[in-house]
């Protein structure tokens, strides 16, 4: 084992061909310390304006690694909707653990009186303050969406829509540095 050191204080310690960064190295403000994607090209159907619909492909797992760094949450695709009259909106939300952390309403929206189909790309992002002092534990990280309430009768409400051919969904997730 072979230690690389800064006035006596180890920056890094190599282990045949690992290298590990020492804890308590400092990284920049602004750092990305790791990144965490996924895509899928699976396409989300979604009729109901009471559930949530959870976009199961696009889950994320990040085990933080410094005391009070920030998340930085991403979640991309199209989104489709049809309406046949009134009002169309597509409502998405992350959750952290099953907790809400962030709700978007209105992420398509548009009023509308005659028949319509809109789509067009989604990004939403979250800053997450994972809060976690020591024992870094794995947070599971969930993309859900659903038709918004009080909207006109809709024929066809999707994210990740693969009508016009294969369309890829991504989520990632960034942890960075205080």
């Amino acid at each position: 084992m072979t230690d690389i050191k800064l006035n006596n204080s180890t920056l890094a310690t190599a282990s045949g061909s690992t290298v590990t960064i020492d804890s308590g190295v400092k990284f920049p403000a602004g750092h990305v310390i790791k990144t965490i994607t996924n895509e899928t090209a699976t396409e989300y159907t979604c009729n109901n304006a009471t559930d949530w619909f959870e976009l199961t492909d696009l889950r994320l797992y990040i085990t933080p690694t410094i005391l009070n760094s920030k998340l930085l949450i991403a979640l991309n695709g199209v989104a489709k909707m049809g309406v046949t009259s009134g009002n169309m909106r597509l409502d998405a939300k992350i959750t952290i653990g099953g907790s809400d952390i962030q709700l978007f309403y209105g992420i398509i929206f548009l009023n509308t009186n005659a028949i319509d189909d809109e789509a067009g790309w989604v990004h939403i992002n979250k800053f997450y303050q994972h809060g976690q002092t020591s024992s870094f534990g794995q947070l599971q990280i969930d993309f859900h969406i659903k038709k918004g309430s009080n909207i006109g009768p809709y024929s066809d409400t999707a994210f990740n829509w693969n009508g016009a051919g294969t369309n890829y969904a991504s989520s990632y997730v960034m942890e960075i540095a205080p």
